[in-house]
């Protein structure tokens, strides 16, 4: 006690006991310690316990969920964060007009694609239910028939018709065969009826929502600002609701027109059956060849323009800059503008 007392002896008025102090590793903790450190990786990465194999307090859907949760909210972002950053400092070395992209390590919702099948059968072949179930592909044409409604029937083409009764003349001498249809207006009725808008928006309206969400979420990481994209947002959902649907309709009455056309000529001409499906088919062929990738890509165009705009919005940016792509596609006064600032929201 005091500086100077601190090297003379000690001595004790009663008698003293020396015992040995054994540390036990229950005493030392060392189990929930190293529980402790793995808890705190697992929380500094983001790393769900599943992953690891820590499966004590698991069940079959936490299992599931963690591979899709650790790929959306951890390796994702880090892949985003790489790819925007070679994007900036790498790409432009060699091309300006390349877009670096990765796969997309997020695994498919198999449960979710299954109530959407479920929800609407139909809309898959026979051989695309073989292989959600496992089974292989049927060896003939079979596999290619949609089962569609009306009692369930089959078809060779997605959204045709229920087939019509029909009343056929005797054939005259040069064998030319015509149908006769009671109600032509109906027949035809019936076939543009099946090309129905509903169905299209129903399985357009989540890959709309995909592509807002991506690219705007990509702005926002791209920017840095410290916030997410919220696909909840008045301005988001109004789109999705009304402006992401619009030219659907537009492009549906375009089919349903050039539909009805080719069948009032062959009806009036009295052509059969087999010839009015030939004239149907022409339709799809012809909006397949050309008219699917000028939709995909507008629409495509349309969502991602208006996904990166949002992002920057909820970043709070306050201006934008207007840049060409320097190729003989720009338009003269598209390549004028280049370089120029704006508002955010101005022209």
């Amino acid at each position: 006690q005091g500086f100077w007392q601190v090297y003379k002896p000690y001595f004790l008025s009663k008698k003293v006991e020396v015992q040995t102090l054994n540390q036990t590793f229950e005493n030392m903790q060392l189990v929930d310690l190293r529980k402790y450190e793995r808890d705190t990786i697992i929380h500094v990465y983001g790393v769900p316990p599943e992953i690891l194999g820590i499966v004590e307090a698991s069940n079959r859907a936490t299992i599931e969920a963690s591979d899709y949760l650790y790929s959306r909210w951890v390796i994702q972002p880090r892949l985003e964060l790489l790819r925007s950053y070679l994007q900036e400092k790498l790409i432009p070395e060699f091309d300006d007009r390349l877009i670096l992209e990765y796969d997309n390590p997020i695994p498919e919702d198999k449960e979710y694609n299954l109530r959407v099948a479920q929800a609407s059968p139909w809309s898959l072949t026979v051989d695309e239910w073989r292989e959600m179930g496992g089974h292989d592909k049927l060896e003939d044409k079979q596999g290619a028939l949609y089962p569609l409604p009306y009692n369930i029937y089959f078809s060779t083409s997605f959204g045709a018709a229920p087939p019509v009764e029909e009343e056929t003349q005797p054939k005259s001498v040069n064998k030319t065969e015509k149908v006769f249809i009671s109600d032509e207006g109906e027949f035809i009725r019936r076939i543009l009826a099946s090309i129905g808008e509903a169905i299209l928006k129903y399985h357009l309206a989540p890959i709309y929502e995909g592509i807002v969400g991506d690219f705007g979420e990509r702005t926002v990481l791209t920017i840095g600002a410290r916030t997410q994209f919220d696909l909840t947002d008045p301005r988001v959902l109004h789109f999705l609701n009304t402006e992401a649907g619009k030219f659907i309709t537009l492009i549906n009455e375009t089919t349903r027109e050039e539909i009805r056309k080719q069948l009032a000529e062959g009806v009036e001409a009295g052509e059969s059956i087999d010839k009015l499906a030939d004239r149907i088919n022409s339709v799809f062929d012809m909006a397949e060849a050309r008219r699917s990738v000028v939709i995909a890509r507008t629409e495509t165009i349309r969502a991602s323009n208006f996904g990166s705009f949002e992002g920057m919005k909820q970043s709070d940016v306050e201006e934008k800059e207007w840049l060409a792509t320097r190729d003989d596609r720009t338009r003269d006064e598209h390549a004028e503008m280049d370089g120029q600032i704006q508002p955010i929201d101005k022209p």
